[in-house]
């Protein structure tokens, strides 16, 4: 990638925002049928995060750690670091964008690789050599919810946040399912290495030896048992409440934690039946093809 795409492709991105939110172009949207301003959205979407991509300083040996949000990236980025870390002690929420630069909060340093890159981003085909993590888009709702909380960007609204989940609002992502349907499409692509969270919490040093294997890091291997251990829930949960919470999440609510759970159909008891019949019958087709059961209900709540 050229050092002129990369210098161009920032201010392309900015001159775009400005002219896609134009009164003039926005009239002209909202005028459009509904299938079109959807269309167009995704398109706008799509080329605003092939530029983000093509603006980073990337090498060849570097990895993506993708995940729609709240779906294990975090854990998984930090089983890599500790896996890769020359002192493991060094890596926390405070020093992680060193190890594992999350691209949606900050410039990867330009240092050469192997460098594990967080992203958020569907599964475009231009994305090689990607572990791809997936989770039960109700817990994922759940621990979405909280997190916006978290960055007092929602209340505590939860009818109306699943509302904004469900409608996938946030079009850098897009809903779970489109993010989903654009990893599924990858599933037969052998640079692409595919991790269900409930497996990875049922045998979280087996995951993270699948994916040291997939990346060709046999000399870190070795380490797969403490690197997972150092990782688990209650250690990460020790980091951040000894404050180490890192840059964009420091100073929001302390009350609501970043490091949760990391619960298994913990939906359950915060969906109604209607809110789980409404999700599932929206995402079935994902759902069942990436192994979760659409028709699950939960237990306790009927409203």
């Amino acid at each position: 990638m050229g050092e002129l795409t990369r210098a161009l492709a920032p201010r392309l991105v900015a001159v775009g925002r400005k002219v896609y939110r134009h009164p003039l172009v926005t009239a002209g949207r909202q005028a459009l049928p509904a299938p079109l301003r959807g269309r167009l959205g995704a398109t706008k979407a799509k080329i605003s995060r092939a530029l983000h991509i093509r603006s980073l300083p990337l090498h060849p040996g570097d990895v993506w750690l993708a995940s729609y949000p709240r779906s294990g990236n975090t854990w998984m980025r930090f089983m890599l670091a500790y896996l890769t870390a020359q002192d493991p002690a060094d890596v926390d929420f405070d020093s992680i964008e060193r190890y594992a630069p999350d691209m949606h909060v900050t410039v990867p340093p330009p240092e050469a690789g192997p460098r594990v890159i967080k992203t958020h981003y569907p599964g475009e085909r231009w994305l090689e050599r990607v572990v791809f993590m997936f989770r039960d888009p109700r817990d994922v709702a759940v621990s979405y919810f909280h997190y916006r909380r978290k960055l007092q960007l929602v209340g505590d609204d939860w009818p109306a946040f699943l509302e904004w989940f469900l409608t996938g609002r946030d079009d850098a992502f897009g809903t779970w399912a489109d993010h989903a349907n654009a990893w599924i499409a990858r599933a037969d692509d052998p640079r692409c290495l595919m991790l269900r969270y409930e497996d990875c919490k049922r045998d979280a040093a087996g995951a993270l030896r699948q994916a040291a294997a997939f990346l060709g890091w046999e000399t870190a291997a070795r380490n797969v048992e403490a690197a997972a251990e150092r990782a688990s829930f209650d250690n990460m949960r020790a980091l951040e409440q000894g404050g180490s919470g890192g840059g964009h999440i420091r100073g929001k609510d302390d009350s609501v934690a970043f490091v949760r759970a990391g619960s298994v159909a913990g939906w359950r008891e915060q969906f109604t039946e209607a809110q789980a019949a409404r999700l599932g019958a929206l995402w079935a087709e994902p759902m069942r093809r990436l192994g979760y059961d659409p028709d699950e209900r939960p237990t306790g709540k009927q409203a």
